[in-house]
């Protein structure tokens, strides 16, 4: 009787034993995934970032060619006149 015991708590201890080297793996694998978006989150707002400095510098230089067109479209009229 006392060795059946003995078994029981000796398989409740290794039972527990596994679910806790079980948590750990799980835990230690969620901890990556998070690791590995946060990598991949930052690169993604890093290629948006960059992606709206060229969206500002190509506005910025069609602005700046459409008023260089306009002042040249109105210094010839001004020199037909």
């Amino acid at each position: 009787n006392r060795e059946k015991k003995k078994l029981k708590k000796n398989e409740k201890k290794h039972a527990k034993k596994v679910n806790k080297e079980k948590e750990a793996k799980k835990s230690k694998k969620k901890k990556g995934e998070n690791e590995e978006n946060e990598e991949k989150g930052a690169k993604r707002s890093k290629k948006k970032e960059k992606s709206k400095k060229n969206n500002m510098q190509k506005w910025q230089d069609k602005s700046s060619k459409m008023k260089i067109t306009k002042q040249k479209q109105q210094s010839k009229s001004s020199k037909a006149k």
